[in-house]
Order: structure tokens, then sequence, then C-alpha cells
């Protein structure tokens, strides 16, 4: 059953062909609906076309399916092509189909709308409506293009230049089907292996007017639970041109709003909905694959700009919304789930936010400006570079909560450092990377004395510096009230220096390396108690060793001011009183057992305070032969 069926196969390169041609011109004063062409079909089955062209003429020239002109003024409703269609049956159903199987080059255009009308009315270069309750496929526009040449190829191209106010759609589709078959606004699948330009959608709006213009508009407010797509690309063309999903490019220079993509979607259902679902299965190894690409060079505007907004308000529901969610899995190479790569001239002072999040709610639970999650070994929630000398990787004002450990300038990478300030100070903490150390309170890194030299024998390898930057005045505090204070040459403490065992720990090294040279105190207490001795026998040291003992003066070799002094000689008293000379220690030699050695000492000393039993004793033996002199005196004074 066909309403008109044209068949044209000219062979001649020359002059234009024509299934069919229409010129509509009504004058201004008519108010008279307009059709070049109106078709009604009503039957219940089978194939019904409205309208069916075949072409399959010459390869030079213009080749039109149909092709409408309409330069009337009037305010009456234009339309290029007008379908309404309420068949029921489960057959397939086309507003406009258009199949191009020629070989030629020329521009091949499946509905092609110029309109320079200047009324007021609605322009649609096509308007579908469908109120069907059928299963069937529904299509606002079917585009199958084959052809293998390399013109281009444009399913739908629209172009406006009209300077009125009015509503300006490329492609506007309303669907109140309620069924549960696929609905598509606008669907384009390509399968030619052409290396041409091919684009799903292309929108050009260079009006100025201050009207709303919208590339794509999708309004889905059916209560269906069939999947709901406001754009669907799906692309297998493994050539090497460049893909598109969506390209949006907006020069004008009006300051109304501008949308790449607007999609207004208040289905209830369960079923899933896609605001913009790309998927790319191309087996090509080149060429550039965008799911979105915005290119936006409206420079000299004062609005905003933004390149994907998301705007998700007043759901009541507890599901999880995502502003931008992404997806990567089993893939090769470098993966982002976001890239963004900001770029201004050296001259601008304009502040640049790679990514910028802004939460300002005041609600009880967790907010996040950025949420990072990355599961397994050696994965990296956040990943910061910046090389610089003055930039910074990270840069964070405020409260600052981590859970988990922190690993900073990685060993075996650049010398980075780590630094904290506080009000006075700019070096708080300072991780100083190329020196190795921890500094606390001052960047001098003139202060580390000695780091690095051999002092009695053993390397100093600072892995801290407490400095305040002056040469006295640096205090630790350790616990409540006890602390330590560097003193010009000197290090102070308040309180009690006491080791943490008993008797078992020495205040110096030895008699050869590290002595102390003079101690000053009020006074030394020794162990003494009764209930702290065993074995307790009487001392038999006395007058007769202490008569041997030889004293002298002397100079000690190694005394840095080589002051006089007076004693007695080790190795004399080790034969008279061994107590009272130190020829050993016990000392830890291996902190990992943490086991006492006996170790003899390279030269002995003297422990003085061990000869006052000695003369003690001596005294009393002294006094004992006095009293006995005494007594012998007095008895002889009696004889006398």
């Amino acid at each position: 059953m066909f309403g008109i069926y044209n068949f044209v196969s000219r062979a001649g390169n020359g002059g234009v062909i024509r299934g069919q041609y229409n010129n509509v011109s009504p004058n201004s004063s008519s108010t008279s609906d307009a059709y070049g062409e109106y078709t009604y079909v009503s039957s219940s089955n089978g194939i019904k076309y409205g309208e069916f062209k075949n072409v399959v003429s010459g390869t030079i020239g213009s080749i039109y399916g149909d092709y409408n002109r309409m330069t009337g003024t009037g305010s009456v409703q234009l339309y290029g092509v007008y379908n309404d269609l309420i068949n029921t049956g489960s057959g397939a159903k086309y507003g406009v189909r258009s199949e191009f199987t020629v070989s030629g080059n020329a521009p091949f255009y499946g509905a092609y709308n110029n309109i320079t009308n200047t009324g007021s009315g609605i322009k649609n270069g096509t308007y579908c409506t469908y109120t069907g309750t059928g299963n069937a496929t529904f299509n606002g526009i079917n585009n199958y293009i084959t052809n293998t040449g390399t013109g281009s190829k444009i399913g739908v191209s629209n172009s406006y230049y009209n300077s009125g106010n009015a509503n300006f759609y490329g492609a506007y589709n309303a669907i109140y089907n309620g069924g549960t078959g696929n609905k598509y606004g606008t669907y384009s699948q390509f399968t030619g292996v052409g290396s041409g330009v091919f684009y799903g959608d292309f929108n050009n709006i260079s009006n100025t007017g201050s009207g709303t213009k919208n590339g794509v508009y999708n309004d889905y407010s059916g209560l269906g639970n069939a999947v709901f797509n406001g754009v669907y690309n799906s692309i297998t063309n493994a050539g090497t041109g460049i893909k598109y999903g969506i390209n949006s490019h907006y020069s004008g220079s009006g300051n109304a709003t501008f949308y790449g993509t607007y999609n207004r979607i208040t289905n209830l259902g369960t079923g899933q909905k896609y605001g913009v679902y790309t998927e790319m299965i191309t087996a090509g190894t080149g060429g550039v694959k965008y799911g979105v690409n915005n290119n936006i060079q409206n420079i000299t505007a004062s609005g905003t700009t933004y390149g994907v907004r998301n705007y998700i308000r007043n759901n009541s529901n507890t599901s999880t919304k995502y502003g931008s969610y992404n997806y990567l899995y089993n893939n090769n190479g470098i993966e982002y789930g976001s890239y963004n790569y900001v770029h201004q001239p050296s001259t601008s002072t304009s502040t640049l936010y790679g990514v910028y999040a802004n939460v300002v709610s005041t609600g009880t639970g967790i907010h996040y400006g950025g949420y990072f999650y990355a599961y397994g070994n050696n994965n990296r929630a956040i990943y910061a570079s910046n090389t610089h000398s003055t930039g910074w990787a990270g840069y964070f004002v405020g409260n600052t909560y981590i859970d988990g450990n922190v690993i900073i300038n990685e060993s075996g990478t650049n010398n980075h450092d780590f630094r904290v300030e506080s009000d006075t100070r700019t070096h708080m903490l300072w991780v100083d990377a190329s020196e190795n150390l921890v500094r606390f309170g001052t960047n001098n890194t003139g202060r580390d004395f000695a780091n690095g030299s051999t002092i009695s024998g053993v390397v100093a390898n600072y892995v801290a510096d407490f400095d305040n930057g002056s040469a006295s005045g640096t205090t630790i505090g350790i616990g409540s009230i006890e602390l330590l204070i560097d003193a010009v040459s000197e290090t102070s403490i308040n309180n009690r220096f006491s080791p943490t065992s008993f008797l078992n720990r020495d205040l110096g090294f030895s008699t050869t390396l590290r002595a102390w040279d003079d101690v000053y105190a009020d006074n030394f207490v020794n162990v003494s108690d009764r209930r702290e001795k065993e074995e307790i026998v009487n001392l038999t040291y006395g007058l007769k060793e202490v008569l041997q003992m030889q004293h002298v003066s002397y100079y000690l070799k190694r005394d840095p001011f080589h002051e006089h002094k007076i004693g007695l000689i080790a190795q004399d008293v080790l034969t008279l009183v061994p107590e009272a000379v130190k020829t050993h220690d016990h000392r830890i030699l291996d902190e990992s057992t943490m086991k006492f050695e006996r170790v003899e000492l390279e030269r002995m000393g003297m422990t003085y305070q061990q000869l006052i039993p000695v003369l003690v004793n001596a005294i009393k033996e002294l006094s004992d032969k006095v009293d006995q002199q005494q007594k012998e005196i007095k008895d002889l004074q009696d004889q006398f």
C-alpha cells in the first residue's frame, strides 16, 4: 500500500532530478495550514509507508528524496514533513526513513530543512509524536548509512540563522508511550568503513537572540520501567578518524544559557536512567575516543561556563547519588577515572582548579568534598605530583584527618622535604631530606654540630635536631614538668636524674675514654643499710696497709687543662687494698640480648671512698696504741 511511490532511474549527469517538488508560498494574510504534502495512513496490517523513495540515479548532481523550502511570511504553522501515526499494529513505524546505497561522492541528506520564515510561529525541522500503545520499536528518526564514499554523512543536520526569539529545536522528541519496548529520541548506527567524519548529531547554533538554545533536549515523564536513554551512542567503526558520541560547538555572543547536553528525567520507575550513555567497542588502535567532548571558546562572555554540570536536589530517598561516576575495568595502559587539563598563560591571574568540590550540607552525616578509595596492595587512592621548587602537590587549609599510614618522600626518590609551620616559626617541624634528619624549631642547617664526626670512637649521626635559633634557651619538655634546657655549652635538667635499674648503670664510661672532669654536688650517698647487706665480716685492713701506701703528686697526661693533682697510684694500692682499685666493669655488649659481660679495663682507677673504712680502722689501731702508751707512761710515773 503506497500513498506515493517514485522511482527515478535517469542515468544522466546534468540537471536536478526531483521525485516530487512542492513550493508552498501563502501570502501574509493567509491563516490556513499549509502542507507541502500530507499523508494519513490508518490501515492495521502490513508495512505502511506515508512515502517511500528509492533513488538510484547517476553519480553527479544533487539528489533529494524530499526537498522542502518554505519562504512564507505568515504566522501559520509550517511543516516540512508532518507524520501522525496512530496505527496500533506490531509492524515497524517510520515517520521518515531514508536509505542511501548510491556510491557517489555528493552530499547525502536523510532530511534537509532550510527554514527562513521570520514569523513568530513554531518551526520544526522534524516533529514526531507517538501515542500508540504497541510494543514495537519507535523511531523518531532512523538513519542507516552504508555508503563507503569519502563525503560527509549526516543523519540529521540543522542550521538556524533566523533572528527571531521563538523556540528553536534541532530535534524535539516527546515520548509518552507506556509500553515496554525501546524508546529512542535519536538513534544513530554507523557501520561504514570510510575515513570521513561521522556525526550522530551535529548542532551548529549561531543565533544571537536571547531565547533558549538546545542542541539536544530530552524530556521523559513516562512511568514505565524500560531503559530510558537521553542519548545513546554505539560506535563500532574501526577507522582511524575521530569518533564523537556528542560534539557541541557554541560560538554565539549572546548571554543566554547554553547547554551542550541537557537532560531532565522525572520518571519514577525502577529502570536505569542515563543522561548520557556512551559505549565504544571499536577494535581500532588509532583515533581519539571521547565519551563527551566539550569545546567552549566563548571567552568574552561574563557568564559561568560548565564543561559538565550535574545538579541533584530534593531527592527524599536514601539511595546513592553520583555527580560523576567512572568505572574502569580490565583495561591496559594508563587509566584515568577523571582527567582534567587546566592551562592558562603565565600572565593570567585567575584561580585554577583541576577539581573543585564545595560541600555546604549542615546535616549530621559525613560529608566528603572528595572521596577516594583504592583497593589492593601498591594502590594509591590519591596521587599528586609537582616537582617545581615553589609548587605544591597538595595544599590544605583547615583541619586534616588521616587514619592510616603516611609515607612522605619515599626512600630512593628525590630529596623532598616535609615542613610544618606555626604562628611564629616557619620550620616548627622540618624533615630535612637532604640531611636525613628531622629538625624542630629552625631551618638553620649549620647548627647540627659535629654531625658525621667521630667522637670518642663513636660516629655522631643526627636523627633529630632541636634548635630555637639562638645559642641557648632551646627547651624540650618531658612529661608534665620535667624538661631539658640548652644553656651555654651545658645541658640542664630541672628534676631528678636516675637510672632505670639498681646498681648496673654507670655515670661515665671508663678511665681512658669518657670520664667526667668535675662533679659538683653537696653530698654523695652510698647504699649502706644493713638490710641491703649480707656476709658481713669485720675489716682486717688497717694501719699496716695505710703505712705502706705511697701518696704522690702528679699531672694527668691527657688533662686538657694540665692541673696539678695529688693521690695514690692504683697499682700500689692494688696489692694492699684491691677493693679500692677499679680493674674491670660489667657492660652490655649486645643490645639484642641485654646480657652483662665482665670487661677488663684498659687502665685502672681509684675508688677513694673504699679507703675510708681502711683509714677508720687504721685510726682505731693507732688510737689503741696511743692508749697503751699512755697507760705505760702513767705506770712509770707511779713508780717514781
